[in-house]
């Protein structure tokens, strides 16, 4: 251990550059101040303290706590720079911290029905536990095929949700496992006459909410241990001519009259879908910050052990780290240049995607993100630099 210290001092005192100064050039201050605080705070409360090796069921009743613990924290979050800096800490420290629940909270907030009041505030105090219900066995990124139907009837004034067949089954939903007594639920919605009117969100009750268990028509369960992300429970649902009232479909794509007849404010199909999608993009952004905490952490892992770890030399008695071979700096130089750029841009993506929310047209809140991350110049940048440290290697 001790060789391995002095093997990374010695590295750390030949750097040309203050690490304060290159941390503030990269990312603003005040979102390593905010970051920087949250870790002092979780630092110090056992809850955040590492569990060591857990059962999957005991690490996520803990994320459970740590998530309400984070609630009454209520660490700052009203610019796009505390967003990004309370993300991010949470990612670093524990990226099963993110849960998928507070996306299934701020969907309801914006459907803005008084009758889901009491429910959010239930919700917003972990009392009850979402999830936010897309993928299918069949269908995931073609969200338009989705196969999971919900038609309307009209004696009953309420949908019935169906699953009609294995490929329909909603997958990998995070907290749809063990613990969602709720999905947002993204399905095709139907009409009496047979007509479908594409892809629509409805609030689906899942289970019982003091028992867990679920609900008839309901077939529900857990998809086992993952890779990574333990402390969210992964899970499958099917429905099985599954009632729930007309009350529980959310605006955004269309409705339907009493009588069964689809009316839309959209002037086509295609801009109702890219409407149901808006919710999404928040995920979406919040994505680009996992992706980058894994680079640097996969990077600075990488960097440090070929620091340490000693192989050959010019002598017997004098063995060189592996980072000083050329072909070590060719594969991992490259990669450290890229966390560069998206570390200075994940933050810019936050801000303007918060601007973008600002706008009423559901079409810019879905395109502006997709638009930033496929920009030209954050591409060719990327490529750029990458060549230009290989040539230099």
């Amino acid at each position: 251990m001790a060789g391995s210290i002095n093997a990374l001092d010695a590295y750390r005192k030949r750097a040309s550059f203050e690490v304060a100064r290159l941390k503030q050039l990269i990312e603003p201050k005040e979102i390593i101040e905010h970051r920087e605080s949250i870790w002092e705070t979780l630092a110090r409360d056992p809850l955040f303290f590492d569990p060591g090796e857990v059962l999957s069921d005991e690490y996520q009743k803990l994320m459970i706590k740590r998530n309400k613990r984070l609630v009454e924290y209520n660490f700052a979050t009203d610019t796009p720079a505390e967003r990004y800096a309370y993300s991010t800490a949470l990612f670093a420290h524990d990226v099963s911290n993110l849960s998928p629940h507070s996306m299934f909270v701020d969907v309801l907030k914006r459907a803005n029905k008084p009758h889901f009041a009491s429910l959010i505030e239930t919700a917003q105090n972990y009392r009850v536990l979402g999830c936010f219900a897309l993928t299918e066995i069949a269908h995931g990124s073609n969200s338009k095929a989705l196969r999971t139907t919900a038609t309307y009837d009209p004696t009953t004034q309420g949908f019935i949700i169906h699953s009609p067949d294995i490929e329909a089954a909603k997958c990998w939903v995070g907290n749809l496992g063990k613990v969602a007594s709720f999905a947002i639920l993204f399905a095709q919605l139907c009409t009496p006459d047979g007509a479908h009117h594409g892809v629509h969100q409805f609030l689906v009750p899942l289970r019982d909410t003091h028992t867990l268990k679920t609900l008839p028509g309901v077939i529900a369960g857990d998809m086992g241990v993952k890779l990574g992300m333990n402390g969210v429970s992964n899970g499958f649902v099917m429905f099985n001519n599954y009632w729930i009232p007309y009350q529980n479909l959310l605006p955004g794509g269309g409705e339907v009259t009493s009588e069964g007849n689809f009316v839309s404010p959209h002037k086509d199909i295609a801009r109702q879908h890219v409407a149901m999608l808006a919710p999404l993009s928040a995920g979406r952004v919040t994505i680009t910050s996992f992706q980058i905490g894994y680079l640097r952490a996969a990077i600075s892992i990488a960097i440090r052990y070929s620091a340490c770890r000693r192989q050959f030399g010019p002598s017997p008695q004098e063995e060189l780290p592996i980072l000083e071979y050329q072909l070590q700096q060719w594969r991992l130089f490259p990669h450290l240049a890229a966390a560069f750029v998206w570390t200075h841009f994940c933050p810019t993506l936050f801000s303007d995607y918060t601007h973008a929310l600002e706008a009423s047209d559901p079409v810019k809140q879905v395109c502006h993100p997709v638009k930033q991350v496929c920009h030209p110049g954050l591409v060719v940048g990327t490529f750029c630099i990458t060549i230009a440290v290989k040539r230099h290697l």
